[in-house]
């Protein structure tokens, strides 16, 4: 009965020391393990809390799109490749990738067109315009002022800039 208790509670203290992990780290374990289930929940759930930049937003749709071909959710595979897509239009899987990857992959490459956007400056104000958002991927608008602080509007595309203060960078933020 002592061994069954100690190897629980081993158990449970290795899933709380990866629960502090990288998600993409943690959901690549559980992919070895074949567990693809578990780990579309934390890359989607990743997605969701937003926040991340243009190259991990790849890496993680790229990743849920693989479980999801996986798990044999070809529709659900399709939809994050086309994010992907529309992200980085040169993205590709290697030589030799299962069909049940590359097949939907190849389904969003035909209906995808890659996310266009140019931005309007004013002297008060810069606003971006997508050009090509298929999607409906831009949602709002951050800008890094020239003194380091960020601006951002999650519900518009146009950002006032304060009197005297300059933008550095503009980001197109999503959904």
């Amino acid at each position: 009965m002592r061994a069954i208790a100690i190897a629980l509670i081993l158990a449970v203290s290795a899933t709380t020391a990866r629960a502090d992990e990288d998600p993409i780290a943690q959901a690549m374990t559980l992919e070895a393990q074949l567990q693809y289930e578990p780990a579309l929940a934390i890359i989607e759930r990743t997605i969701a809390q937003g926040g991340a930049d243009h190259d991990r937003l790849v890496t993680l749709h790229q990743f849920a799109g693989r479980l999801a071909a996986g798990l044999g959710r070809a529709t659900v595979a399709e939809d994050h490749f086309a994010r992907v897509l529309a992200l980085d239009p040169d993205s590709k899987f290697a030589a030799g990738t299962s069909p049940k990857i590359t097949e939907p992959f190849e389904r969003a490459r035909g209906r995808t067109a890659p996310l266009r956007i140019s931005s309007i400056v004013e002297p008060d104000a810069i606003t971006i315009v997508p050009d090509a958002d298929p999607l409906g991927l831009v949602a709002g608008i951050a800008i890094k002022l020239d003194d380091g602080r960020e601006l951002r509007e999650m519900q518009t595309r146009r950002v006032a800039i304060p009197p005297g203060k300059g933008a550095t960078e503009v980001f197109a933020l999503d959904t």
